[in-house]
């Protein structure tokens, strides 16, 4: 029988989850697609991607500048 096989990458900004964090929702998330795609091959994944602030953000800022830069 033919087994699906994914891969899922999440970037976070690096030292903002723990190992224990990291590893709860790969367990979690891989659940979860195994529920919803159904017969997945123990090698898909998930990929964590721990990333600089400076090198990772969204909507043209940076994590970095988005700290740099909060207002109250």
């Amino acid at each position: 029988m033919r087994q699906e096989f994914i891969r899922l990458e999440v970037t976070i900004t690096e030292g903002t989850s723990t190992r224990d964090e990291k590893s709860v929702y790969q367990n979690k998330a891989f659940a979860l697609l195994s529920k919803l795609i159904g017969n997945l091959h123990p090698h898909a994944n998930v990929h964590i991607i721990d990333c600089g602030a400076v090198s990772y953000g969204y909507g043209g800022f940076t994590q970095e500048y988005r700290h740099n830069h909060e207002t109250a």
